[in-house]
């Protein structure tokens, strides 16, 4: 065998391939719609075993009475009554995911926010204005740093900062208050 045949069967050597941020890119946002794909089955099955589990309108729980027959403790009590009415959480889905305002490397956050409203009238409100809602949470999120979101502080200012976006969006509508944001997923990359 010559060495002009042992040259022609070898291949040439494949170009540099380019492009490598942009496959990172994909890669993220792949992971990402399976992460969210997962966390909608997942709410779905959540949702459907908590709704068994809430009495039929007009229905009452039993509240635990003291001697006086005033209620005891926070338990929930039907309209008109003197207790602190339960807590609904609702998802901003789907969950959001932004670039960090970090300048020493691409860094992403996925985060799924639930709100927590007290009043009906609230959470409906939120519902009613999505589009707003979500838009002044991705400025919030992409406004943060990676550092100060590694911190549990961080994270708990980040919390408080968004029900306070959201609020804003409720007083342009005079609406009653959301109680609060809770983060069910939070990843940094």
């Amino acid at each position: 065998m010559s060495t002009a045949a042992a040259t022609a069967e070898v291949p040439p050597a494949a170009p540099a391939k380019k492009g490598g941020a942009l496959k990172l890119i994909l890669a993220v946002v792949i992971a990402t719609g399976a992460a969210g794909g997962g966390a909608v089955f997942y709410m779905g099955k959540k949702a459907a075993s908590q709704t068994a589990a809430v009495p039929a309108e007009g229905e009452h729980a039993e509240a635990a009475t003291d001697e006086h027959g005033e209620a005891k403790g926070d338990a929930k009590e039907g309209a008109g009554g003197k207790g602190a009415a339960a807590a609904d959480f609702s998802p901003l889905a789907p969950q959001f995911v932004v670039n960090l305002n970090d300048e020493e490397a691409m860094r992403f956050l996925q985060v799924e926010v639930q709100v927590i409203a007290r009043k009906s009238a609230a959470m409906e409100a939120v519902k009613l204005n999505d589009p707003v809602v979500r838009n002044r949470l991705m400025l919030l999120f992409s406004s943060q740093t990676y550092h100060t979101l590694l911190t549990r502080a961080g994270k708990e200012k980040l919390q408080t900062d968004a029900a306070a976006e959201i609020n804003k969006v409720l007083d342009e509508h005079k609406k009653p208050h959301i109680d609060g944001v809770v983060f069910t997923n939070f990843v940094m990359q």
